[in-house]
């Protein structure tokens, strides 16, 4: 009886029950005639079922080398991306224009008795700064904006007013676009000869049009400088780019002179010497490249 389950137990589950059943009643068939006979199936029959063990056993290490294999072929393809190589380049590019347009920046200031009058003298001298640059903003007064306006007691202030006599203020700030940046220099000489008035700062501009090429040109200058220095690094391998980050652009205007001042002459005087410059703008990228090893 011990054999019997032994030989069950050798036949593995992964077969058909009735193959068990089989082998049972085999060797009981052939005890009942002959026990040396019985005693020879057994062996045979164990020997077999020995074959069919390492057979499973062997069919669930082919699975089993089935899946490794399978993750190795994932560890190839990760292993081939890293046979690509990657450098981060952090590079800049930069380009330059005239400004198309100027803004000057002008104060005018005019006094009275009392607020009524200061106003309305201040408008005289408005009307004059409106006639003086007219030609210069196209004839399209609304180049010109009011940006601070106020009328106060003048009367308080130290060695203003030595008769004791009250007196106000009126104040008036501006902006004066002028269109084209070469009419600069001759606009300021006539804003300065007005009276009342004076420069308080001069910005050139960029046009947004400007802005948007200098922009395109900028970048395309940074991914030139970018693909040089990853060309050099890599020994002139083939580059394929795999991402791009703007990470700032930059605006340097160049620096204006104000021109002449004049409070107190009605006489133009002689147009300043005005610099026009360029503006610059610089951008900065980091650029991933890959290359194969």
């Amino acid at each position: 009886m011990p054999i019997l389950y032994l030989v069950i137990f050798i036949v593995p589950p992964k077969y058909p029950q009735s193959l068990n059943s089989c082998v049972i009643l085999s060797i009981i068939e052939i005890m009942k005639d002959n026990v040396m006979y019985s005693l020879l199936v057994i062996v045979i029959l164990v020997l077999l079922s020995a074959i069919v063990f390492q057979l499973y056993f062997f069919s669930n290490l082919l699975n089993k080398q089935s899946s490794v294999n399978l993750q190795n072929s994932n560890a190839l393809v990760w292993l081939k991306t890293t046979n690509s190589s990657f450098i981060f380049i952090t590079a800049s590019g930069s380009a330059s224009a005239m400004p198309d347009f100027a803004t000057v920046f002008v104060l005018v200031q005019a006094f009275g008795n009392n607020p009524a009058s200061a106003t309305n003298n201040m408008s005289f001298a408005l009307h004059d700064l409106n006639a003086s640059v007219l030609k210069y903003i196209n004839g399209n007064l609304s180049n010109i904006r009011t940006t601070y306006f106020n009328v106060y007691n003048r009367s308080n202030v130290y060695n203003f007013n030595a008769s004791g006599k009250k007196f106000y203020a009126a104040q008036e700030s501006l902006s004066i676009r002028i269109p084209n940046i070469n009419n600069i220099s001759n606009a300021i000489g006539a804003i300065s000869g007005v009276n009342g008035t004076s420069i308080t700062n001069v910005v050139e501009n960029l046009s947004s049009a400007q802005i948007a090429l200098l922009r395109a040109q900028a970048l395309s200058a940074a991914m030139q400088n970018a693909t040089s220095q990853a060309s050099l690094l890599s020994q002139n391998k083939t580059l394929a780019i795999k991402n791009i980050t703007v990470n700032y652009y930059r605006l340097y205007p160049f620096s204006l002179s104000t021109g002449a001042l004049n409070m107190a002459s009605s006489q133009i005087p002689q147009a300043p010497s005005f610099f026009i410059g360029n503006d610059t703008i610089t951008q900065s990228i980091t650029v991933t490249f890959s290359f194969a090893k």
